[in-house]
Protein backbone atom coordinates (compact mmCIF):
# COMPACT_ATOMS: atom_id res chain seq x y z
CA UNK A 1 0.00 0.00 0.00
CA UNK A 2 2.81 2.46 0.49
CA UNK A 3 6.80 2.49 -0.22
CA UNK A 4 9.07 4.56 1.76
CA UNK A 5 12.32 5.89 0.14
CA UNK A 6 15.68 5.92 2.34
CA UNK A 7 17.99 8.12 0.31
CA UNK A 8 21.15 8.29 1.12
CA UNK A 9 24.59 5.70 1.45
CA UNK A 10 27.42 6.95 -0.43
CA UNK A 11 25.79 11.07 -1.07
CA UNK A 12 27.22 14.09 -0.35
CA UNK A 13 24.07 15.38 0.09
CA UNK A 14 22.47 13.32 3.04
CA UNK A 15 23.40 12.31 5.89
CA UNK A 16 25.56 8.56 5.97
CA UNK A 17 24.09 6.45 8.23
CA UNK A 18 20.43 4.91 8.91
CA UNK A 19 20.85 4.14 12.74
CA UNK A 20 18.25 2.98 14.72
CA UNK A 21 17.28 6.14 15.91
CA UNK A 22 16.50 7.62 12.55
CA UNK A 23 14.99 4.20 11.27
CA UNK A 24 12.42 3.92 13.80
CA UNK A 25 9.71 6.93 13.01
CA UNK A 26 9.89 5.37 9.03
CA UNK A 27 8.41 1.90 11.16
CA UNK A 28 6.10 3.01 13.65
CA UNK A 29 4.36 6.41 14.38
CA UNK A 30 2.63 7.15 17.60
CA UNK A 31 -0.87 7.67 16.85
CA UNK A 32 -3.75 10.30 17.88
CA UNK A 33 -4.29 8.29 21.21
CA UNK A 34 -0.81 7.99 21.93
CA UNK A 35 -0.56 4.46 20.99
CA UNK A 36 2.34 3.29 18.40
CA UNK A 37 1.30 1.66 15.34
CA UNK A 38 2.63 0.45 12.15
CA UNK A 39 3.74 2.72 9.42
CA UNK A 40 5.40 2.12 5.97
CA UNK A 41 4.99 -1.49 5.01
CA UNK A 42 7.93 -1.28 2.29
CA UNK A 43 10.89 0.66 1.77
CA UNK A 44 13.35 1.79 -1.15
CA UNK A 45 16.94 1.87 -0.60
CA UNK A 46 17.56 4.83 -3.19
CA UNK A 47 21.00 6.75 -4.04
CA UNK A 48 21.98 8.51 -7.28
CA UNK A 49 26.51 8.82 -6.65
CA UNK A 50 29.10 7.06 -5.38
CA UNK A 51 30.45 10.65 -3.57
CA UNK A 52 33.73 8.61 -2.57
CA UNK A 53 35.21 8.10 -6.15
CA UNK A 54 32.71 11.29 -7.29
CA UNK A 55 30.62 9.43 -9.90
CA UNK A 56 27.19 8.76 -10.64
CA UNK A 57 24.65 6.44 -11.36
CA UNK A 58 22.62 8.04 -13.49
CA UNK A 59 23.14 10.63 -16.77
CA UNK A 60 25.35 13.65 -15.35
CA UNK A 61 25.99 16.83 -17.20
CA UNK A 62 27.68 18.12 -14.15
CA UNK A 63 31.48 16.30 -15.44
CA UNK A 64 30.98 13.36 -13.11
CA UNK A 65 32.20 10.25 -14.27
CA UNK A 66 29.58 7.07 -14.55
CA UNK A 67 29.88 5.15 -12.00
CA UNK A 68 31.82 1.45 -12.48
CA UNK A 69 31.48 -1.56 -11.29
CA UNK A 70 33.46 -0.81 -7.60
CA UNK A 71 30.57 2.10 -7.37
CA UNK A 72 27.87 -0.10 -7.89
CA UNK A 73 29.48 -2.66 -5.64
CA UNK A 74 30.32 -0.02 -2.65
CA UNK A 75 26.24 1.62 -2.83
CA UNK A 76 25.11 -2.74 -2.78
CA UNK A 77 27.29 -3.29 0.21
CA UNK A 78 25.92 0.05 2.00
CA UNK A 79 22.57 -1.10 2.34
CA UNK A 80 22.63 -4.99 1.97
CA UNK A 81 25.75 -6.11 3.11
CA UNK A 82 25.44 -7.72 6.58
CA UNK A 83 26.90 -4.97 8.66
CA UNK A 84 24.91 -2.48 6.39
CA UNK A 85 21.52 -0.67 6.75
CA UNK A 86 19.54 -4.09 6.06
CA UNK A 87 21.21 -4.81 9.40
CA UNK A 88 19.91 -2.01 11.36
CA UNK A 89 16.03 -1.60 9.65
CA UNK A 90 15.68 -5.68 10.60
CA UNK A 91 16.96 -4.77 14.28
CA UNK A 92 14.37 -1.80 14.60
CA UNK A 93 11.27 -4.17 13.19
CA UNK A 94 12.43 -6.28 15.60
CA UNK A 95 12.32 -3.87 18.16
CA UNK A 96 9.15 -2.49 17.69
CA UNK A 97 7.35 -6.48 17.42
CA UNK A 98 8.75 -6.77 20.91
CA UNK A 99 6.88 -3.60 22.04
CA UNK A 100 3.56 -3.41 19.66
CA UNK A 101 3.19 -7.30 18.40
CA UNK A 102 3.27 -8.93 14.83
CA UNK A 103 2.69 -6.79 11.90
CA UNK A 104 0.64 -8.58 10.33
CA UNK A 105 2.35 -8.16 7.12
CA UNK A 106 6.14 -8.96 6.31
CA UNK A 107 8.21 -5.43 5.46
CA UNK A 108 9.39 -5.43 1.96
CA UNK A 109 12.58 -4.43 0.23
CA UNK A 110 13.40 -2.99 -3.33
CA UNK A 111 16.56 -1.91 -4.26
CA UNK A 112 17.79 0.91 -6.62
CA UNK A 113 19.94 -0.42 -9.58
CA UNK A 114 22.71 2.25 -11.10
CA UNK A 115 22.53 2.90 -14.67
CA UNK A 116 24.63 1.37 -16.93
CA UNK A 117 25.62 4.27 -18.64
CA UNK A 118 26.81 4.31 -22.07
CA UNK A 119 29.55 6.76 -21.67
CA UNK A 120 32.19 7.03 -19.00
CA UNK A 121 31.85 10.92 -19.23
CA UNK A 122 28.15 11.20 -20.75
CA UNK A 123 28.99 15.01 -21.72
CA UNK A 124 31.99 13.60 -24.08
CA UNK A 125 30.82 11.61 -26.42
CA UNK A 126 33.94 10.12 -27.38
CA UNK A 127 34.88 9.09 -23.56
CA UNK A 128 35.38 5.31 -23.08
CA UNK A 129 32.23 2.55 -23.27
CA UNK A 130 34.48 -0.38 -21.38
CA UNK A 131 35.18 1.87 -18.13
CA UNK A 132 32.78 -0.26 -16.31
CA UNK A 133 34.58 -3.79 -15.25
CA UNK A 134 34.76 -7.17 -16.34
CA UNK A 135 31.19 -9.86 -15.33
CA UNK A 136 30.58 -12.88 -16.66
CA UNK A 137 33.99 -13.50 -18.05
CA UNK A 138 33.87 -10.74 -20.53
CA UNK A 139 35.08 -7.32 -20.37
CA UNK A 140 31.87 -5.39 -20.92
CA UNK A 141 31.28 -2.33 -23.64
CA UNK A 142 28.10 -0.92 -23.03
CA UNK A 143 27.98 0.70 -26.51
CA UNK A 144 26.34 -2.58 -26.41
CA UNK A 145 22.78 -3.02 -25.34
CA UNK A 146 23.54 -6.70 -24.18
CA UNK A 147 26.41 -5.90 -22.15
CA UNK A 148 24.40 -3.21 -20.12
CA UNK A 149 22.11 -5.95 -19.74
CA UNK A 150 24.73 -7.94 -17.54
CA UNK A 151 25.88 -5.35 -15.88
CA UNK A 152 22.08 -5.14 -14.27
CA UNK A 153 22.33 -8.49 -14.23
CA UNK A 154 25.85 -8.90 -12.29
CA UNK A 155 24.11 -6.43 -9.66
CA UNK A 156 20.61 -7.98 -9.05
CA UNK A 157 23.01 -11.32 -7.91
CA UNK A 158 25.00 -9.64 -6.14
CA UNK A 159 22.45 -8.31 -3.84
CA UNK A 160 21.08 -11.23 -4.10
CA UNK A 161 24.15 -12.72 -2.89
CA UNK A 162 24.75 -10.25 -0.13
CA UNK A 163 20.64 -10.72 0.63
CA UNK A 164 21.00 -14.28 1.73
CA UNK A 165 24.39 -13.72 3.79
CA UNK A 166 22.80 -10.99 5.86
CA UNK A 167 19.59 -13.46 5.95
CA UNK A 168 16.89 -10.84 7.37
CA UNK A 169 14.45 -11.99 9.77
CA UNK A 170 11.72 -9.62 9.34
CA UNK A 171 12.44 -8.58 5.46
CA UNK A 172 11.46 -9.34 2.27
CA UNK A 173 13.55 -8.55 -1.29
CA UNK A 174 10.28 -7.41 -3.14
CA UNK A 175 12.43 -6.36 -6.09
CA UNK A 176 14.69 -3.66 -7.69
CA UNK A 177 14.04 0.01 -9.01
CA UNK A 178 14.75 1.76 -12.23
CA UNK A 179 17.09 4.65 -11.07
CA UNK A 180 16.35 7.06 -13.97
CA UNK A 181 13.08 9.30 -13.74
CA UNK A 182 12.68 9.29 -17.74
CA UNK A 183 13.27 6.10 -20.12
CA UNK A 184 14.00 7.65 -23.61
CA UNK A 185 12.34 4.10 -25.22
CA UNK A 186 11.53 5.43 -29.08
CA UNK A 187 13.95 6.30 -32.11
CA UNK A 188 12.47 10.10 -31.59
CA UNK A 189 13.36 10.55 -27.72
CA UNK A 190 16.32 12.78 -26.59
CA UNK A 191 19.52 11.06 -27.73
CA UNK A 192 18.11 7.92 -28.08
CA UNK A 193 21.12 6.08 -30.07
CA UNK A 194 22.57 6.42 -26.45
CA UNK A 195 20.10 5.43 -23.99
CA UNK A 196 17.73 3.01 -25.90
CA UNK A 197 15.55 1.69 -22.67
CA UNK A 198 13.59 -0.56 -24.93
CA UNK A 199 16.75 -2.52 -25.85
CA UNK A 200 17.92 -3.06 -22.45
CA UNK A 201 14.99 -2.67 -19.31
CA UNK A 202 11.81 -5.31 -21.29
CA UNK A 203 15.87 -8.28 -20.56
CA UNK A 204 16.11 -6.49 -17.13
CA UNK A 205 12.47 -7.27 -16.35
CA UNK A 206 12.40 -11.19 -17.91
CA UNK A 207 15.31 -11.84 -15.50
CA UNK A 208 14.02 -10.73 -12.11
CA UNK A 209 10.38 -12.03 -13.27
CA UNK A 210 12.16 -15.62 -13.41
CA UNK A 211 12.58 -15.14 -9.78
CA UNK A 212 9.46 -13.68 -9.04
CA UNK A 213 10.83 -10.05 -8.37
CA UNK A 214 9.04 -7.08 -9.51
CA UNK A 215 10.54 -3.78 -11.28
CA UNK A 216 9.45 -0.29 -10.28
CA UNK A 217 9.88 3.13 -11.27
CA UNK A 218 9.20 6.78 -10.23
CA UNK A 219 8.91 8.86 -13.56
CA UNK A 220 7.95 12.52 -13.40
CA UNK A 221 5.18 13.92 -14.98
CA UNK A 222 4.74 12.75 -18.72
CA UNK A 223 8.54 11.64 -18.54
CA UNK A 224 9.93 9.86 -22.02
CA UNK A 225 8.34 6.14 -21.64
CA UNK A 226 5.80 6.69 -18.91
CA UNK A 227 3.30 5.54 -21.55
CA UNK A 228 5.26 2.36 -22.35
CA UNK A 229 5.61 0.68 -18.81
CA UNK A 230 3.89 -2.39 -20.35
CA UNK A 231 6.52 -2.80 -23.07
CA UNK A 232 8.80 -2.54 -21.00
CA UNK A 233 7.89 -5.16 -18.47
CA UNK A 234 7.60 -2.74 -15.51
CA UNK A 235 5.38 -3.81 -12.83
CA UNK A 236 4.60 -1.15 -10.59
CA UNK A 237 4.71 2.70 -11.28
CA UNK A 238 4.27 5.57 -9.39
CA UNK A 239 3.84 9.32 -10.98
CA UNK A 240 5.15 12.33 -9.95
CA UNK A 241 2.91 14.97 -10.47
CA UNK A 242 5.66 17.49 -11.39
CA UNK A 243 7.36 18.39 -14.24
CA UNK A 244 11.17 18.61 -14.43
CA UNK A 245 11.71 20.95 -17.08
CA UNK A 246 9.42 23.71 -16.43
CA UNK A 247 12.17 26.56 -16.44
CA UNK A 248 12.55 28.88 -19.65
CA UNK A 249 12.86 26.92 -22.66
CA UNK A 250 16.04 29.04 -23.58
CA UNK A 251 17.33 28.02 -19.96
CA UNK A 252 16.42 24.83 -20.60
CA UNK A 253 17.69 23.85 -23.92
CA UNK A 254 21.43 25.44 -22.56
CA UNK A 255 21.27 22.99 -19.83
CA UNK A 256 20.49 19.98 -22.08
CA UNK A 257 22.46 20.62 -24.67
CA UNK A 258 24.93 17.86 -23.76
CA UNK A 259 22.44 15.21 -22.32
Amino acid sequence: ADLDLLAGGLTSKTPDTWNETRLKPHVTFIDENGKEQWLHEAFLFFGSEDSRSNSTFVISADGQKSGDQEAWKRFADYWISPEGVIKTLDKTISDAMSRIGQPGFKHKVIITMPDPIMLEYFYDKNSSTTYWGEAFGKQLDFKNTSDQVLAYRWFIDYIRELWDEAAPEHLELAGFYILSEILVAKPSGWNYKYKRWDKIIPYVSDYLHEMKYGLYWIPYYQADGYDMTVQLGIDYTWLQPNKYWDYPEKKQKKSLKNL
